[in-house]
């Protein structure tokens, strides 16, 4: 509900839940209520992180972000094709192989390109300049919740990159249910104050955890997608990957296409909590 009163119920493409259907104004004021005046705490806030869970039309808490699953499942990335994309399995691959993503980055026959996905619930999905991975149909329905993470073991012919990976569930009903995204330039995943350049040529290690929380109900038989590449796309700024800073780079900058290979070492991990009795809509 906003400040007019409007209540919003689509967002994106997605429905929302009617217990997500908040009046955050409301809330505010039994926040303030409850910290000011000693009023009792909203029940919607009752522990340190509170969220809702899209597609299950409930309400959870936990004492930390770490808390809101009960497991973490580690995913490897495989050179092994599912139709188009690659399998994403939970069992590192016996043998290390290395799958290569090539992006011209003086290309710009994609400039006028049009759009495809985007939606947080849609049927199509942008795979430009990236690397898909499918892993098996869930054999449960799971509720995704918390920051997502991973650990990528590469080689490149550049000195950086921008990295994009977004996390996907893909429905038996075959739509993508946007989970969350993550993006970093490369030189700084180790440290977002000081920059890092990649060695050319060498073996490297980025590990990450995502910044923006999700939390969405997995029906039996969806899959996970992870969708990984590089930024590349009109209204973002263009790593070259020359090393100088990015704001001086310039297309003359762009020199041979950016290579990546991709270790089958490299996996994800999602937190994941049990279906379990739902608790009342709150």
């Amino acid at each position: 509900i906003n400040a007019l009163g409007e209540r919003f119920t689509w967002i994106a493409g997605y429905e929302l839940d009617p217990v997500a259907q908040i009046d955050m104004g409301e809330l505010r004021y039994e926040w303030f209520d409850h910290v000011l005046r000693g009023g009792p705490r909203p029940r919607l806030l009752e522990d340190r992180v509170n969220f809702q869970v899209a597609g299950a039309n409930v309400w959870r808490h936990a004492p930390s972000i770490e808390a809101m699953a009960d497991r973490r499942v580690r995913f490897f990335l495989s050179g092994k094709r599912s139709g188009d994309s690659y399998r994403l399995v939970e069992e590192a691959p016996a043998e290390a192989s290395s799958l290569l993503l090539r992006v011209d980055l003086a290309d710009r026959s994609d400039v006028d390109r049009e759009l495809v996905g985007g939606g947080v619930v849609d049927n199509a999905l942008d795979s430009s300049n990236a690397l898909v991975f499918l892993s098996d149909p869930l054999p449960a329905a799971v509720e995704a919740t918390g920051l997502f993470s991973g650990r990528l073991e590469l080689v490149t012919n550049k000195r950086d990159f921008d990295l994009a990976v977004s996390l996907f569930a893909l429905t038996p009903e075959n739509q993508y249910l946007q989970l969350a995204p993550y993006w970093v330039r490369a030189s700084f995943s180790r440290d977002r104050s000081a920059r890092q350049l990649l060695r050319l040529g060498q073996p490297e290690v980025l590990e990450f955890r995502a910044d923006r929380l999700m939390g969405r109900l997995l029906p039996t038989g969806s899959r996970l997608v992870v969708v990984l590449g590089v930024v590349k796309e009109v209204g973002r700024q263009i790593n070259y990957g020359t090393g100088k800073d990015v704001s001086d780079e310039t297309l003359a900058d762009a020199g041979a296409p950016l290579e990546i290979r991709w270790s089958t070492g490299s996996f994800l991990e999602v937190p994941v909590r049990a279906v379990g009795p739902t608790q009342p809509p709150r």
